[in-house]
């Protein structure tokens, strides 16, 4: 194939999200609960392994974990 990556068109519906959330986060089907910390921890800045980690005021000690799609 001449594009090795989604380029924008990957496509998942509710359930298909549902599930990869649960499996990523409440288990350690696709990673280990210790990679999960180390990709989810601030390393340089805001930035884990692969995710962006906030600590917005509206979230209080809560912080937010995410991924822009960059």
């Amino acid at each position: 194939p001449s594009v090795l990556f989604a380029t924008g068109d990957l496509h998942a519906d509710p359930a298909d999200l549902d599930a990869w959330t649960e499996a990523f986060w409440n288990s350690d089907r696709l990673v280990a609960q210790s990679t999960r910390e180390r990709m989810t921890t601030p390393s340089i800045g805001n930035y884990g392994y692969g995710f962006r980690i906030d600590r917005p005021a509206r979230l209080g000690a809560r912080h937010e974990v995410y991924h822009t799609g960059n």
